[in-house]
């Protein structure tokens, strides 16, 4: 077979690798591969049907065949919300590493991403809140997720403030940010990257050197070194970040809107007066319809959605609908610092934890309808997001699409929870 440079086949092998998946698809759903267990498929982001990973066929470019949803899930029936334990980054001691993390890696204005098919990225502290510039990851997709380190901290005495790199190359390291919703996971470049970096430890906005695109490359655990083969250059700035089902990244800065496409770069996507805003928002992408979602601002409510295909921008401010209290409510939670949210296509519905318990908003993305609810806990209950009522959420809930439900951490203090929204 003929193969690119990552080993994949050329265009003219996908007609023979379909068919080949379609036959184990069809044995599998027979019964006939593994046992009969009742495999399931995905491609990449597409599923066919929807299914969570535990174990099965695996292919190199994210085809899976799987056999059953991770044990965890078991505890949580469809429609509820369940924590899983164990899973405090205020709890993650790292002793071949010599580090002990804190919860600050998400209190301290920072987020998650999802990597591959299910897995949590955390990064994040600053300012003076945390100098831990570790960077963590949690697989869902394994029966009993336990947070690991994906790429170990500076050592705590070789820390600088105030700096944008701790170390030099080949082994230099971004100084931990306030990460907001900045962080992005690119399957074509298999990096996860963050837009800018807001108030590196010991300092606040941006530094000069600051306003790059840092990438931590997922093949060697290391990331991207200033001014290298491997440095993908200036980023727009910004807070938020999103990614289309082309694999295109967005990020934002002020009235405009910037698009990475793998292999050519950052280019200008949108520049509209309307989009004025100072950074504090999020960037929720509707995976249906190819569009963004950008709501909030630091002391004004905004929503405008902009066409992925055609850059078109539609201001909200006079579709919404709802009842007085749960419109009062959506503005008050999206004019904080900084909201959170994402697109849930079980529900069809942009969700934006409210930060009270389990209480989470919805604007339906066909009607613009808003309504909030509550899911039930499968036991225990949610705690508060930290900040609570003052600021928002940040980059702290995000759908799972193989696992059909959305991962919550309110706390660095306490555990992730787990929303299943897919029956």
């Amino acid at each position: 077979m003929k193969k690119d440079r990552r080993g994949h086949g050329s265009e003219g092998d996908a007609a023979g690798v379909d068919a080949q998946r379609r036959e184990l698809l069809r044995m599998a759903l027979a019964g006939s591969v593994m046992g009969g267990l009742g495999l399931q498929a995905s491609v990449g982001q597409a599923q066919l049907p929807p299914a969570a990973k535990g174990g099965g066929l695996v292919f190199a470019d994210g085809f899976e065949l799987r056999a059953r949803p991770p044990a965890w899930m078991a505890s949580i029936p469809v429609g509820q919300i369940g924590a899983i334990a164990n899973t405090a980054p205020a709890a993650y001691t790292d002793a071949v590493n010599g580090f002990t993390s804190s919860g600050n890696i998400l209190n301290a204005f920072s987020g998650f991403h999802i990597v591959g098919a299910a897995k949590v990225r955390l990064f994040g502290g600053g300012h003076n809140d945390y100098s831990g510039n570790e960077v963590l990851d949690l697989d869902l997709a394994a029966d009993t997720p336990a947070l690991r380190t994906f790429c170990a901290p500076t050592p705590l005495g070789s820390r600088v403030p105030a700096v944008v790199w701790q170390g030099t190359p080949p082994d230099a390291r971004m100084n931990v940010p306030h990460t907001y919703d900045s962080g992005i996971w690119s399957p074509a470049l298999g990096r996860s990257l963050w837009f800018g970096q807001s108030s590196p430890w010991n300092a606040g906005g941006t530094l000069p050197g600051g306003g790059q695109t840092f990438s931590l490359i997922e093949a060697t655990a290391r990331w991207a070194q200033p001014g290298s083969a491997d440095d993908l250059g200036p980023a727009p700035g910004g807070v938020c970040a999103a990614r289309d089902n082309a694999g295109n990244l967005y990020g934002c800065s002020f009235q405009r809107v910037h698009r990475y496409t793998p292999g050519s770069g950052w280019s200008e996507f949108v520049n509209n007066g309307a989009l004025a805003w100072n950074r504090f928002g999020a960037l929720l992408y509707d995976s249906r319809r190819n569009r963004l979602l950008r709501i909030g601002d630091l002391g004004a409510a905004r929503y405008f959605t902009i066409d992925c295909t055609s850059a078109a921008v539609v201001n909200l401010a006079s579709l919404l609908t709802g009842s007085a209290a749960d419109l009062a409510l959506l503005n008050a939670r999206t004019s904080v610092d900084t909201t959170g949210g994402d697109y849930n296509p079980d529900l069809d519905a942009f969700v934006i934890p409210v930060g009270l318990g389990a209480e989470m908003l919805l604007i339906n993305a066909s009607t613009w309808a808003v309504s909030r609810m509550t899911p039930p806990a499968a036991s225990g209950s949610v705690p508060n997001a930290s900040g609570y009522p003052g600021l928002g959420v940040w980059g702290r809930i995000k759908y799972v699409p193989d696992l059909g439900g959305m991962a919550y951490w309110p706390t660095g203090n306490g555990n992730l929870w787990f929303w299943r929204t897919r029956s």
